[in-house]
Formats: C-alpha cells, sequence, structure tokens
C-alpha cells in the first residue's frame, strides 16, 4: 500500500511530546470544556498508551503498528 496513513483519536488526550510520537502528531483539539481547543494533556495516560499501541510494532517501535494498512 504505502504512504502516509492517518488514524483519529479520541480518548483522554495525548502526550504529544512523547519522544517515540513527537512529530508524529498531525492534529489536536480538546473536546472539553477544561483547558483551550489545543490542550490535549493526558493526565490519565490512556489516550497516549493508544496512539503508542496503533503506531507500534510488534517490537515497540513506531513504525507501522496495528494501523499500518498492510
Amino acid at each position: 500500500h504505502g504512504g502516509t496513513r492517518k488514524c483519529a483519536v479520541i480518548d483522554t488526550g495525548c502526550d504529544i511530546n512523547h519522544p517515540l510520537l513527537k512529530g508524529k502528531v498531525a492534529a489536536v483539539r480538546n473536546f472539553t470544556t477544561e483547558g483551550g481547543l489545543d490542550d490535549v494533556t493526558d493526565y490519565n495516560g490512556h489516550g497516549t498508551h493508544v496512539s503508542g499501541l496503533i503506531c507500534a510494532d510488534a517490537n515497540g517501535q513506531f513504525e507501522g503498528g496495528i494501523a499500518k494498512g498492510t
């Protein structure tokens, strides 16, 4: 297939500065009444975890993961 794939994650937030996610998050949006529209601080950690599962390969590296589209 090749090419860039995108996936939306609606969850508790996302640590967009996590070393393995930094630079890979295309856009953010806060749908809560807490913080600004671009404040996606993940106080729970679940959203960051889910994003990591989507992106990670079998070795925990961010090269494709379960949404790689093979």
